[in-house]
């Protein structure tokens, strides 16, 4: 026999009655025996034995076994959260100190390091954006950047914005920041504020920033990274010959007039 009870229930109270007033009652549950009306603890599946003894006229006994069952609320399993979404994946930034340069976007890591490194006038990147701009434009600057984690330069997991120092004299304005990667040059749009030129990039690599060459530059390409302690420059229009042309000709008519004052000296 069965009995239901509900979840909640810790103990229960039976009081079993015998037809024979000569019988005698006794409730085992486990290894106790209890009596009539005495409280006794449930749990789900535990068995009640309760026997009825004759104690006169022979000895005859009955046992009757009940069952315990309780409805328990199963309680439900937690749902396994889905991975995060590229759209739900939170924007990490990282930023470059020395330089100031940082990179902000979706799926890169607080353990990742931001290197950059001043480009050399002479490497393949500053020559191959120098043939992209004209002789009235200057480029600055120039760097290569990549990330690295665990020893290990990476790729750019997802889309992602560059960020350059250039100066408060640029605020507001509208400059074109030279990608190198691979060979080719692509050129990037972004407006200057706080100081800072914004681009959105796609991959990482060699970088610098387009602006207008000085007045006092004489149309030379600017193709260092001022205030950096780098390269300050490199001339598209070569003037060394011309200098040392000038040069040449201010020595030999100071030799002339020497000479002719040391003629006329003897005279």
């Amino acid at each position: 026999m069965n009995i239901h009870l509900g979840e909640n229930v810790k103990e229960i109270v039976l009081e079993p009655k015998s037809y024979n007033r000569y019988a005698e009652i006794e409730i085992k549950s486990g290894n106790k025996v209890y009596e009539s009306g005495e409280a006794l603890p449930v749990k789900h599946g535990a068995k009640i034995e309760i026997v009825s003894k004759k104690t006169v006229r022979g000895e005859d006994s009955k046992t009757y076994l009940l069952t315990i069952e309780q409805k328990m609320t199963l309680e439900p399993n937690p749902e396994p959260q889905p991975e995060p979404t590229p759209d739900e994946q939170q924007e990490i930034t990282l930023v470059n100190k020395k330089y100031g340069v940082s990179l902000k976007g979706k799926g890169l890591e607080q353990d990742m390091e931001l290197l950059v490194t001043p480009l050399d006038k002479d490497s393949e990147a500053v020559k191959a954006m120098r043939k992209e701009i004209p002789s009235t434009k200057s480029v600055f600057r120039l760097y290569d950047v990549v990330i690295r984690q665990n020893g290990k330069n990476l790729e750019l997991p997802k889309g992602a914005v560059l960020s350059i120092p250039v100066g408060e004299k640029y605020n507001g304005q509208q400059l074109t920041v030279l990608h190198y990667a691979d060979g080719k040059v692509e050129k990037l749009a972004g407006k200057v504020e706080d100081d800072m030129i914004a681009v959105s990039v796609k991959s990482l690599g060699g970088f610098g920033v387009v602006v207008d060459t000085p007045s006092n530059s004489q149309g030379n390409n600017q193709n260092g990274n001022q205030n950096n302690g780098t390269n300050s420059g490199v001339k598209t229009g070569d003037e060394t010959q011309l200098i040392l042309w000038m040069c040449i000709g201010v020595v030999s008519l100071g030799t002339i007039t020497a000479l002719y004052r040391r003629k006329k000296h003897i005279k």
